[in-house]
């Protein structure tokens, strides 16, 4: 009996390693606090076509930073993916966003808007040599209390064998 879907349940915490900078002009990869979350994921491939699904769905819990008394608010976020090939080029159209709580500055409420954030990116994968290029456009669909814009996708990927 063959497996229909793949199924995976994963967990994690991103611990601060330094500190974060609180500055107006700066978007930080980081609010400097601890973060832990969990995410379900499911995958199905329709072969012998050359079509996939995937996605994820997750929740993140943000602890405020105790310093700054910062709290960016937890998330729900998620990603759903389909692609495939044709002939030796591959294609890919990627949803993914999250829903964010309304974030505390110093003890107090900026605002009564949570952060949300959905993009969409198409891509095509063209296999060369050890790996592929790709090529693709994030394209920003919605948003909220967060600065965003188009983005050009180029990558090159490569296999490693173990």
């Amino acid at each position: 009996m063959g497996v229909d879907f793949l199924f995976a349940l994963r967990g994690g915490v991103k611990l601060p390693a330094g500190a974060a900078p609180i500055d107006a002009e700066i978007i930080p990869l980081s609010e400097g606090q601890t973060d832990w979350e969990i995410m379900a994921e499911v995958g199905y491939s329709f072969w012998p076509r050359t079509v996939y699904v995937n996605g994820w769905l997750g929740y993140r819990y943000r602890l405020a930073h105790k310093e700054t008394r910062r709290n960016p608010g937890n998330e729900t976020f998620f990603l759903a993916q389909v692609g495939g090939a044709l002939g030796s080029v591959q294609y890919k159209l990627v949803v993914e966003g999250w829903d964010g709580g309304v974030p505390i500055l110093e003890g107090i409420r900026v605002t009564t808007d949570q952060r949300n954030y959905l993009q969409v990116t198409p891509s095509l994968w063209y296999e060369t040599g050890f790996g592929g290029f790709e090529l693709g456009w994030r394209v920003p669909i919605e948003g909220r209390n967060l600065p965003d814009g188009g983005a050009l996708v180029i990558g090159y990927f490569t296999k490693f064998g173990f």
